[in-house]
């Protein structure tokens, strides 16, 4: 073998590429049946550049959700803090309540008096 398998120009377009009719382009490649003289770097960066736009709309959509995540997650604790808060403060408020209740309703002995 001269270069790769991988080095193989491969049939059809995407997403109906086949496999190469002619495998002999490992061990004798050429301009028509491989990659080889041209290189596999730059047959891979020509398909990656024919859907550039693609990719940098997803990466636009991919970097949106992160930040919509982010600022959802952020929100989220936020909101859980103030409701962890209003608890602590309904429950220090209903310990108060208790106090002043049992400060109502509890019976003072009197001082005797001696005759």
């Amino acid at each position: 073998m001269t270069s790769p398998v991988f080095c193989c120009k491969l049939d059809g377009k995407f997403p109906d590429i086949t496999v190469p009719s002619n495998l002999d382009c490992a061990s004798a490649p050429n301009a028509t049946t491989s990659n080889y003289m041209s290189g596999c770097y730059e047959a891979v960066e020509d398909y990656v550049m024919g859907y550039r736009i693609a990719m940098i709309v997803g990466v636009a959509l991919l970097i949106t959700c992160q930040f919509l995540d982010i600022t959802t997650a952020c929100i989220l604790y936020q909101d859980s803090k103030k409701e962890e808060n209003a608890k602590k403060k309904a429950k220090k408020d209903e310990k108060l309540d208790a106090k002043e209740k049992s400060k109502i309703w509890t019976i003072k002995p009197r001082n005797k008096v001696n005759p």
